[in-house]
């Protein structure tokens, strides 16, 4: 596995977890900016442009399911249990982990009505990862 930690840019497309090795702070960055946007959504919610508050919604979490998908796949997958013991890989894990329950825990579409629900789900699944 090639490192090049001071080269990782914050590019919010899925992680290349087979080429780099991301450090922990990293991976809480993207975390709390992913929070952060949920927080931005909230806002615009209770705001009265609520019309805008579902496009940006969708925006940054069609990015979280493209991530989702990239990490669910096998190769992705025998990365993390190949390297187990690793405690950065485990924080990348983690990661997955967190992102995993976010995307899971969406049912149905996403409406005004139900859009608090999904960016609490952003910040609340944050809480149980040690990331």
């Amino acid at each position: 596995m090639t490192e090049k930690l001071q080269n990782i840019g914050f590019d919010m497309g899925p992680m290349e977890f087979d080429t780099y090795l991301y450090p922990k702070e990293y991976l809480v960055n993207r975390i709390e900016w992913y929070i952060s946007q949920a927080d931005e959504s909230d806002k615009i919610a209770n705001s009265s442009d609520k019309k805008k508050a579902l496009p940006f919604f969708r925006h940054f979490n069609d990015i979280l399911r493209k991530e989702y998908h990239e990490y669910s796949l096998k190769r992705v997958q025998t990365i993390f249990s190949k390297r187990s013991k690793d405690e950065q890989i485990m924080a990348e894990y983690e990661y997955y982990l967190w992102v995993r329950d976010v995307v899971e825990n969406q049912t149905h579409r996403t409406t005004l009505d139900n859009l608090h629900s999904r960016t609490f789900d952003y910040r609340n699944y944050r809480i149980y990862r040690d990331i």
